[in-house]
């Protein structure tokens, strides 16, 4: 969930009736070494403010031509393993299909935090699991965080880095941060690669894109961030996964992450759950 890539600048001049026609100097993009380093930094605060942070995701799939169609609420939640800087979880836990409870899910994710913790992410990825197999039939749940996770430093040297402009509509100060993950000579990975709409000064990431495949067989995956006024911290708002189907049919995820709470266990191993805003 960092390495250096290059900017290359071509300098020219043009001349014209023997006349030299001198460019006014453009301002240049900091380096990408400096914007990865930023980069870095902000993921490592982000990714430790949503530790721990539930939320709840209304995830809705469908196909372009073809009639299914099915809407997961879940809880949403991010784990770090113990003693180890690097290595953190996402997983879902389904609580309805289509409006309709799913039996014996109520108090799971209170349940994990009164668990050992080895135990309790053996137990998250049961159940992540079990909730894969409430997905529409064809159709796949996607990590919103997967794109991010990329930035951070320590998987930053496993990509090629460059930086340009962004679309002034994006904002001030704000730049297109691009990464291809480097393949390995005779290496057979699938092409990954991807974008983030990121504030060059602060290394906030506004805006992730995540390309996976090549050619016909391309998956697009996008997530937007937000700053969540009750927990005081960025966290992912919504996420658009489109890949495609068998035949000509496309399939499209969407998702929306709202009710943020954070779990605190306490000592004596009680464990404090704020209730959820209102709708």
């Amino acid at each position: 969930m960092s390495q250096r890539g290059r900017v290359k600048f071509l300098a020219s001049a043009t001349v014209l009736m023997s006349i030299v026609v001198f460019v006014p100097a453009v301002a240049q993009p900091k380096p990408t070494a400096l914007v990865l380093e930023r980069v870095a930094a902000y993921v490592q605060r982000f990714v430790d403010d949503l530790t721990n942070v539930v939320a709840e995701e209304r995830y809705v799939q469908e196909f372009r031509l073809a009639a299914d169609r099915r809407r997961l609420r879940s809880d949403f939640l991010l784990v770090k393993y113990p003693g180890d800087e690097v290595r953190y979880q996402t997983f879902r836990d389904v609580l309805e299909v289509d409006g309709r409870p799913v039996r014996d899910q109520q108090a799971r994710i209170t349940q994990l935090f009164l668990e050992p913790f080895a135990s309790a992410v053996k137990r998250a990825g049961e159940i992540e699991v079990a909730s894969f197999g409430q997905s529409l039939r064809r159709g796949r749940l996607v990590d919103p965080l997967r794109a991010i996770a990329n930035l951070q430093a320590f998987y930053q040297p496993q990509f090629e880095f460059s930086v340009a402009p962004a679309d002034r509509r994006a904002g001030a100060d704000v730049i297109e941060l691009t990464f291809t993950q480097i393949t390995p000579p005779g290496g057979s990975l699938i092409p990954l690669r991807g974008k983030a709409l990121v504030v060059e000064q602060s290394g906030r990431v506004m805006r992730t894109e995540l390309t996976v495949g090549s050619r016909a067989n391309v998956s697009v995956t996008t997530t937007e961030f937000g700053f969540n006024a009750t927990l005081r911290i960025d966290v992912p708002v919504r996420l658009r996964d489109v890949t495609p189907a068998s035949g000509a049919d496309e399939f499209i995820g969407t998702a929306e992450y709202t009710n943020f709470r954070r779990f605190q266990v306490r000592a004596e191993q009680e464990i404090d759950v704020p209730a959820k805003p209102e709708q």
